[in-house]
């Protein structure tokens, strides 16, 4: 004997308003949680031009690289303040904000470079800030100041010297009034201790 053939339960029994119910609550967490990190990112630079760019050309005029310490910087904030991983963030970024696609590769290794090494990077950050505390410096500080130690560590190719007048100009522009100098003053604190230990690198 053959049985009859499964049949679709009708479209408002409960096993289908259930499941419509579920995929609805998974669709709308997922567009909530995309949504808190763009009002936080919104919240940061209301109307900013990097985040709402009105001129695409005077946007590609700027240099490559520091474009992308300036893509960095604000992936840097979103994961931060939502606890973000860096591919969801990237991703989220890339989205919804203007990235042009020469500048990405560069953004994504200090992300990611900055994630992969943020234990030592922030001890160094701590060690050469007397009476300030990491958690006391404000967001934008402590994330500039993790960019520039990660290129002066682990990129051989940029001169330190250009970290950190690349870390003061972003601190400048994005940071308190005091932003620029308190940068300056910790990595040149820091850039000694660095020549120290790659000299000692070297000799052994």
């Amino acid at each position: 004997m053959f049985s009859d053939p499964p049949t679709k339960p009708p479209r408002n029994s409960p096993q289908t308003v259930q499941a419509s119910r579920t995929g609805r609550v998974a669709h709308n967490e997922a567009n909530l949680k995309r949504r808190r990190i763009q009002i936080r990112c919104r919240g940061w630079f209301p109307d900013h031009p990097l985040f709402f760019p009105k001129d695409e050309k005077l946007d590609m005029k700027m240099g490559s690289r520091r474009r992308s310490r300036e893509i960095a910087l604000q992936v840097l904030y979103q994961m931060e303040m939502s606890e973000a991983l860096p591919d969801e963030a990237m991703t989220l970024y890339f989205e919804h904000f203007d990235a042009p696609v020469p500048t990405r590769p560069f953004a994504e290794q200090l992300i990611r470079g900055v994630h992969a090494h943020r234990s030592e990077i922030d001890n160094l950050i701590t060690s050469s800030s007397e009476h300030w505390r990491l958690q006391r410096m404000s967001v934008v500080d402590r994330n500039v100041l993790r960019i520039a130690l990660f290129e002066m560590l682990y990129c051989p190719d940029i001169p330190p010297k250009v970290s950190i007048n690349e870390a003061v100009d972003l601190g400048k522009s994005f940071g308190s009034e005091e932003s620029g100098a308190f940068i300056n003053g910790i990595l040149d604190h820091i850039l000694p201790t660095l020549h120290r230990g790659q000299e000692a690198a070297t000799s052994v």
